[in-house]
């Protein structure tokens, strides 16, 4: 019993997900560890009914997660590249229900990162999808071809069944969004995203500030990165401009314990890293301005620290005064 193989059923989670990632292969998740995700998670505020803007190349993972802790409630806006999201086959293995699955809207990169000499070019044409939708005419007939196969089978149990899926794939063939939708959701929307999740092989700066004007002001972004000096980069350039407040760049550290009778101890290997991770809060680029410019700042420091000081040395001389009477009166 000792050598023998074991197997054990988990639950799938973002956090049993993850760790399975990253033991497997933690290159391609951008070594992200549950702690690190964990983090992010409740960085970005993400809750039920939140609009959320997510850039990431983990294989769908922070998606994922992020869809399962919402619940079906809110809107999450996932950037992908290339000609279709490349980490659909990821999110089905986190078994969400049809409602967390249409909470996930899928953006073009393209629509958002557009050149910015020719933006006019690139809005041009006609979206193929919604051409093809108002087309549709429901209840949609059936084409020969489908009644020739509808009449070969023989059951009418197989029949009805057959008729009930081809009219939930026209259903959500007539309903589901188009990418320039979903674009235009996030571009021209009134309301702006309440939160900003990036996880991205690219680079943090740019990425962030192309995409910060789609964050609400007051609102929370997270921006996750395997090297500490592209964040580096990035947090000087807020602090600078003076976009956001509570900026906080951290590294998660992390380490297993076996935990036995009479043999509770750290494992002996453990990832030396797990990421770093910078968060902040956006300013309003208007009214969101400090009104105590620097010099005012050091000015009410001095002012504190001198108070300080006057006041410690005004306490040792009464002491020793009355050290000093003690000694009189001993006499």
């Amino acid at each position: 019993m000792k050598y023998q193989p074991r197997c054990r059923l988990v639950r799938c989670t973002s956090s049993s997900i993850c760790q399975a990632l990253f033991l497997k292969d933690p290159r391609k998740i951008m070594n992200l560890r549950e702690d690190a995700l964990a983090q992010i998670l409740s960085y970005s505020n993400i809750s039920a009914g939140s609009k959320v803007l997510c850039f990431e190349t983990t294989m769908g993972l922070v998606t994922g997660a992020c869809a399962q802790r919402m619940g079906g409630y809110g809107m999450i806006h996932s950037i992908y590249t290339g000609n279709a999201p490349a980490f659909i086959d990821m999110i089905a293995r986190f078994n969400l229900s049809f409602v967390e699955h249409t909470s996930i809207k899928w953006v073009h990169a393209g629509h958002l990162f557009h050149d910015q000499d020719h933006p006019e070019e690139e809005s041009k044409g006609e979206d193929l999808d919604v051409v093809e939708r108002n087309k549709l005419v429901w209840p949609c007939p059936l084409q020969k071809h489908t009644q020739d196969y509808l009449l070969s089978i023989e059951s009418e149990k197989k029949q009805r069944e057959f008729l009930q899926r081809r009219c939930g794939r026209f259903a959500r063939k007539l309903t589901r969004p188009t990418p320039d939708e979903n674009a235009i959701s996030v571009m021209e929307s009134e309301k702006k995203c309440d939160s900003l999740i990036l996880a991205c092989t690219y680079d943090p700066k740019n990425t962030l500030f192309t995409l910060l004007p789609y964050l609400e002001t007051s609102c929370p972004f997270v921006v996750f990165c395997e090297y500490m000096e592209p964040l580096f980069e990035c947090f000087q350039k807020l602090q600078d401009e003076k976009l956001a407040i509570n900026l906080r760049l951290s590294d998660t550290w992390m380490r297993e314990y076996q935990v036995l009778p009479n043999r509770t101890h750290p494992n002996m290997n453990m990832s030396q890293n797990g990421g770093f991770i910078l968060t902040g809060v956006k300013l309003c680029p208007v009214h969101g301005k400090n009104e105590l410019d620097d010099d005012l700042m050091k000015e009410i420091r001095l002012a504190i620290g001198g108070r300080r000081g006057k006041k410690r040395r005004q306490e040792v001389p009464a002491k020793n005064s009355r050290k000093q009477s003690r000694k009189d009166g001993g006499d």
